[in-house]
């Protein structure tokens, strides 16, 4: 199992940022992704899971039991995804299970879908506005988990 984070209140800091004009675009893509590492050894910690972060080309050549994965920056440019903000951690994992030839993709969201129809959560703006086009591509099952979060 691979786990993707998403990259929480601190990506999304960072969106407002870049929208604003503060920082750049490039700025704040290595921003996002590393809000994204950060959140995931968060995750892990809480846990009390000893974490392995994964490169690509780790898990490419053998069996992984339990890693964490956040693209690298040349990871993620040879991904041919944007580098804007129509691309989220969903498509991000998403696109790694379709290259690693995964039996199927969980998102863990914080919200239920309006409807179980994967192809149609980027209209509802439920994942990334990229999810969809990467979902056309793949045979990939994809299903929703979702656990509200705690206030």
């Amino acid at each position: 199992m691979v786990v993707v984070p998403g990259g929480g209140r601190a990506a999304n800091r960072v969106r407002e940022l870049s929208q604003a004009g503060v920082i750049s675009s490039d700025v704040a893509h290595e921003l996002a992704l590393d809000a994204m590492r950060q959140n995931g050894r968060y995750i892990f910690a809480s846990l009390s899971a000893p974490v392995k972060l994964l490169s690509l080309d780790e898990m490419r050549r053998r069996n992984v039991d339990l890693g964490l994965w956040v693209p690298t920056s040349r990871e993620f440019n040879q991904s041919g995804m944007p580098r804007d903000w129509t691309v989220t951690s969903d498509s991000i994992a998403l696109w790694l299970a379709h290259q690693l030839s995964a039996t199927h993709l969980y998102l863990l969201k914080s919200a239920k879908p309006r409807s179980n129809d994967a192809l149609n959560w980027s209209n509802q703006g439920y994942v990334d506005t990229y999810f969809a086009e990467l979902l056309a591509h793949t045979d990939c099952p994809v299903s929703a988990v979702f656990e509200p979060l705690a206030r």
